[in-house]
């Protein structure tokens, strides 16, 4: 059941990202990102690029920094509380950043010189740069601990378990695209991703490498690339959402579907569990945030 509906503004809305503890988001106009109370609907912070566009925005684990990195290729860390830069530095051809700001570091990678940097927040350095075992890299993201970083190998069609201590590959995961969304469950066991065919959601357990599940229902999957994925605060449920317009919540441990949630006009963009997760906010192309009861 549809609870309400926030319309955006056409000119403060390209994208939207969540906060993972679920009080933010933030939308990006064409030069300038703005960071909203998601209850309250109220504009907190706003971050402006003059000249350049944002190309890339990314929260902290625990909503404190945001990222930004814009089209002159300045990567700028921002503290949210007090909206200060905490550090900024020029990066080429970045694909795609995470923070987590429990170790305080961040990962950059290179779409071109087949690297992950490493970088210490605190100290504003370089920590370790990975670049072993890939031929280009796509998407990355850490472990809810900070001890492992997933990366996406866009040619090979693989997604390699990093340990972040020792710089190790520990596990190549198969049969997952490795240029969407790669996402942690809350407990730190399961790794979700589209299929390769991108129209179903696998899961992987972290310490094996096993594949868990295939999210998928026959006959009745989605029928457009999966845009997106989240997991409920417990880890037991998953949604999806695709260029189909729709969102669907799966169960974690049987792999069926539960529901399939309708009311967007175009492309969904983002989810994120809240209220314990009673409820399931989405964000779509159609410039709207929709809060679902579930």
């Amino acid at each position: 059941m549809l609870l309400k509906t926030i319309k955006l503004p056409k000119e403060k809305y390209r994208n939207i990202i969540f906060s993972s503890d679920g009080r933010l988001f933030a939308s990006n106009g064409l030069n300038e990102i703005i960071v909203w109370d998601l209850y309250g609907n109220q504009q907190l912070n706003q971050f402006n690029a003059n000249k350049y566009y944002f190309s890339h925005m990314v929260f902290s684990n625990h909503g404190k920094y945001i990222i930004l990195v814009d089209s002159h290729e300045t990567l700028v860390l921002y503290d949210l509380i007090s909206s200060k830069e905490i550090l900024s530095f020029q990066e080429k051809n970045i694909f795609d950043v995470a923070i987590n700001s429990r170790l305080g570091l961040m990962a950059v990678s290179n779409s071109i010189n087949n690297k992950i940097k490493l970088w210490e927040i605190k100290l504003n350095k370089e920590f370790g740069i990975f670049e072993d075992y890939q031929h280009s890299k796509s998407t990355v993201n850490f472990s809810p601990n900070g001890k492992i970083l997933v990366s996406g190998d866009y040619l090979s069609g693989t997604v390699g378990l990093l340990n972040v201590a020792s710089g190790k590959l520990t596990y190549l995961l198969k049969e997952i695209h490795s240029n969407g969304d790669l996402v942690f469950s809350p407990d730190g066991q399961i790794i979700a991703g589209e299929s390769y065919c991108r129209d179903s959601v696998v899961l992987f357990d972290i310490n094996s490498g096993n594949k868990l599940q295939v999210l998928e229902e026959k006959d009745n999957f989605h029928n457009a690339e999966i845009t997106c994925i989240a997991f409920s605060s417990d880890s037991k449920l998953v949604a999806s959402g695709s260029y189909d317009h729709t969102i669907r919540l799966w169960n974690v441990d049987t792999g069926k579907q539960i529901k399939i949630i309708e009311g967007h006009k175009t492309t969904i963009f983002n989810l994120l569990f809240i209220d314990k997760d009673r409820t399931l906010v989405s964000a779509s192309a159609d410039k709207t945030l929709c809060f679902w009861q579930i």
